[in-house]
């Protein structure tokens, strides 16, 4: 863990730790300070020194670089919108960009999903916005949601598919592993790394995070 948090930190990036509880939470007494300013090589010593399990996440935005994650739910590779995104931005052209973030440093989630990162060049990153979402299926319904409908016949439950992690917000990365993940399963690297980062014009990334929109039901 300390080797990743020294890899981040070498790509510009800003690490946090985070809590082997599964509530995927900062494990400080604050982490709003490092919305704004890098942790340092000597934090990460005192925080993975392997005293206690922890995992590791990045803050996105300005503070590692302007960069930004584009995140494909689990339930959304299983529905095929990444390759329905893929067909989309080749037919609008975007076939190198997309590639380019793509293969640039990908990780997978432990519910399946896909976790990619771009720097955005031009513009400051947005927050953390919902791009594509649908109604959930019955077969998916939690035991709340059932009883949420049971008071409320019309209410409509949604599933968030595509999404980012933007300028005040953070994401779990690999090697984050066992606890840190309610279902016990790994983050896994499946493409580059953080020194491969693309980068990208902001106007480029308008237009991605508008083709993410086109799939939303």
């Amino acid at each position: 863990m300390r080797a990743a948090a020294r890899e981040l930190d070498d790509a510009g990036l800003c690490p946090l730790p985070i809590k082997a509880d599964g509530s995927k939470a900062p494990d400080v007494r604050s982490w709003t300070p490092y919305k704004v300013t890098r942790s340092t090589p000597e934090e990460h010593d005192q925080w993975f020194n392997g005293a206690r399990p922890r995992g590791i996440a990045v803050v996105y935005g300005a503070v590692s670089g302007n960069v930004e994650m584009i995140e494909f739910e689990g339930h959304a590779i299983r529905d095929g919108i990444l390759d329905d995104v893929t067909e989309i931005m080749v037919a609008s052209g975007l076939s190198t960009e997309w590639q380019a973030i793509l293969d640039g440093w990908a990780t997978e989630s432990p519910s399946g999903g896909r976790h990619y990162r771009v720097r955005v060049d031009g513009a400051p990153v947005p927050g953390n916005t919902k791009l594509a979402s649908r109604l959930a299926r019955e077969d998916e319904y939690t035991d709340e949601e059932r009883q949420r409908l049971r008071e409320k016949p019309n209410a409509k439950i949604v599933r968030v598919q595509i999404e980012t992690r933007g300028e005040g917000g953070y994401g779990l990365v690999e090697p984050s592993c066992g606890t840190v993940h309610a279902t016990g399963k790994p983050y896994v690297r499946i493409a580059g790394g953080p020194a491969s980062i693309p980068t990208l014009d902001s106007e480029v990334m308008d237009a991605v995070r508008e083709i993410c929109r086109m799939v939303d039901t």
